[in-house]
């Protein structure tokens, strides 16, 4: 719970609907406010009644000694922070708030950066990891925000174009959507399709016998190289 929309409508749509509700705040000592963030968050868990866990580490050590970007690492140590709460709190769940604008950032972004695999991106659940918001727009989640009054914190740095993520939300996907007729709605469709297709190939190269050691790896030959490339790709990753 980071206090932003996105995790401030996922709490309003949580509480009361399942038998308990524990919100998680990881401050990754980064920003200028995070101390003001982190505030916020603890009053919105008083408004609301409902308990939280606060969790901090120094994510630029962190980034420094693992040689991850400073994303990266906070990506990690935030997901860590999570599952450790997830297990002392003995809950079923970690609720994560991406929505649809989030899928459709990551989709460009690994596109830019040449991904092979991963186009397709997040999924409603994965593991313990359930995304409910996954098909919502970010505009409509803030609508219903403002429309109830909801409070919520707005994280200044995610204004900053010279963010990859931030240009394609500021810049590229308002451009696309000026093209008319719902074209996100086809790229969306594509996501899904791309999806598709990468669980098809994974479960064909799940049907080869691979074994796997520390520093490398023993598969038949002959089958390997009747594999496409990407398929290669998929067994040895």
């Amino acid at each position: 719970y980071s206090g932003g929309p996105d995790s401030t409508f996922l709490m309003e749509v949580l509480k009361g609907k399942v038998n308990k509700v524990i919100l998680a705040y990881f401050n990754h000592n980064i920003r200028k406010d995070s101390e003001r963030e982190e505030n916020f968050v603890i009053e919105q868990a008083d408004r609301t009644n409902l308990e939280i866990r606060i969790g901090s580490r120094n994510v630029k050590e962190y980034s420094e000694n693992t040689s991850l970007s400073l994303e990266e690492a906070a990506r990690e140590m935030r997901f860590k922070f999570l599952h450790e709460v997830k297990e002392s709190e003995g809950a079923d769940v970690i609720a994560l708030g991406h929505n649809l604008d989030d899928q459709i950032e990551n989709f460009f972004i690994r596109l830019i950066r040449g991904s092979g695999f991963g186009l397709s991106s997040m999924s409603f659940k994965d593991g313990c990891l359930i995304r409910p918001l996954l098909n919502i727009r970010k505009k409509n989640i803030i609508n219903y925000l403002e429309e109830n009054s909801i409070p919520f914190y707005t994280d200044p740095s995610n204004r900053d174009t010279g963010f990859l993520r931030n240009d394609i939300r500021e810049n590229l996907i308002p451009e696309i959507e000026r093209i008319g007729d719902n074209p996100l709605k086809g790229i969306v469709r594509s996501i899904k399709n791309i999806g598709d297709m990468e669980r098809a190939l994974q479960r064909r190269v799940e049907s080869i016998n691979i074994d796997r050691y520390r520093k490398h790896c023993e598969v038949m030959r002959k089958e390997f190289d009747l594999l496409y490339d990407s398929e290669k790709f998929l067994l040895l990753t």
